[in-house]
């Protein structure tokens, strides 16, 4: 499933990037409100007794940068998993200026156990705790197994 956001959005630290289901497509085990920045997913198995987990691909590719008015420093986004930031998905860019955008990309693979839901976000990294500005946000949720 594909989720877009492509006017600019500015995202407070620790915010997450909003988003919009690209296709009106459904998707029984991934689920997500529009202008919200939270994606569910759901573990939909088959066979419990051999496997414990549903598996998902999780793609973002974005935009950022540092709005007018902010610190010109390192800017980044990561992988938000129940609430809880995964640095290990962190995406980093050093803007030269202001409103100077760079692209960033998440790749990871999320695991959600049998019997319960997961609720997975992209957030907004700024070590002084300004604002970022965010834009041509494509999130891409594939199950994987």
């Amino acid at each position: 499933m594909e989720f877009v956001y492509t006017q600019a959005q500015t995202v407070e630290n620790g915010g997450n990037l909003l988003l919009n289901n690209k296709y009106d497509g459904c998707n029984p085990n991934i689920f997500h409100s529009n202008e919200s920045g939270v994606i569910t997913l759901r573990p939909v198995i088959n066979n419990p007794a051999c496997n414990r987990f549903a598996q998902y691909s999780v793609t973002c590719v974005c935009n950022i940068a540092v709005p007018t008015g902010g610190t010109v420093e390192e800017i980044s986004i990561a992988l938000a998993d129940e609430g809880e930031r995964d640095l290990s998905t962190r995406s980093r860019f050093t803007p030269t200026a202001v409103d100077v955008f760079g692209s960033v990309t998440i790749n990871t693979t999320v695991r959600v156990p049998a019997g319960c839901c997961k609720h997975i976000a992209i957030e907004a990294i700024v070590p002084s705790g300004g604002p970022i500005t965010a834009q041509e946000v494509n999130v891409s949720v594939i199950r994987t197994a």
